[in-house]
């Protein structure tokens, strides 16, 4: 891939679909084998794929794309307006997260800026993103339909991972502020569960997976999962391992 690679995704034929840093997407065969491949000017996730075959890729910076199965792209859609790439602009920071995608084929998807601060720390006082974090609604031909912004204007850098859809469309995001967010179809909040923590160096709680009775589990950064109702409400939380900094594997 020539660079850092994203997780694959694998498409209901076997195929493997990969993103990487320096916008190399590739699609491979279930055998290993290179299908096609395509080139954006940012980086580029591995996709999400709907129950039509097609691709959403998140890149950077604030860009999502579009492809059919044979690699052609349908369209891309910049929910911020089109900026421009920086050097030293950090890997995977600055994109899209990777969406979800709702029964309806509306694309959600949260954003993980670092707007004009570069690898070696210089700040770029003209770059015109803002550091708070939101959450984008798009539909399948690439309109956005809503965005939902970070409802705490006193937290600097508020992040925004894609939701967890629930069987009602409720969507269950994670942030980096320690909280989780219950944001409904039409992007309005819901309620938010606050995990109660102090402030580290990388303060997530990932977007929850869903059991079948609905309740939410949730990992954190500081070595935690809870286990929330779909009211919002704390049923228990296991406490274990060390938590995680930048620069270790999630694994």
């Amino acid at each position: 891939m020539g660079a850092e690679a994203d997780e694959p995704t694998v498409g209901s034929d076997g195929s493997v679909y990969v993103g990487a840093v320096g916008g190399n997407l590739a699609a491979l065969s279930k055998d290993g084998e290179l299908i096609w491949e395509q080139k954006v000017e940012g980086d580029i996730r591995s996709p999400s794929i709907d129950d039509g075959g097609n691709l959403y890729c998140s890149a950077s910076p604030l860009v999502l794309y579009a492809f059919d199965t044979e690699g052609n792209k349908q369209w891309e859609v910049h929910p911020e307006g089109e900026l421009p790439i920086y050097e030293n602009m950090w890997e995977w920071m600055n994109t899209l997260d990777t969406p979800s995608i709702g029964d309806d084929g509306t694309i959600y998807a949260g954003s993980l800026t670092t707007p004009g601060v570069t690898t070696t720390g210089e700040f770029l006082t003209d770059y015109a993103i803002d550091p708070i974090g939101k959450l984008y609604a798009i539909s399948p031909d690439g309109q956005l339909k809503w965005s939902f912004i970070c409802p705490y204007p006193d937290l600097s850098y508020f992040q925004i991972h894609s939701p967890s859809i629930g069987m009602d469309g409720t969507l269950y995001a994670g942030t980096s502020h320690w909280r989780v967010l219950a944001i409904d179809p039409d992007g309005n909040l819901i309620w938010e569960f606050n995990t109660g923590e102090e402030q580290t160096v990388c303060p997530s709680v990932f977007s929850p997976s869903i059991g079948k009775d609905g309740l939410l589990y949730a990992a954190t950064t500081s070595g935690k999962i809870f286990c929330i109702t779909p009211q919002g409400q704390e049923q228990w939380r296991f406490v274990g391992g060390d938590p995680w900094l930048p620069g270790m594997s999630r694994s």
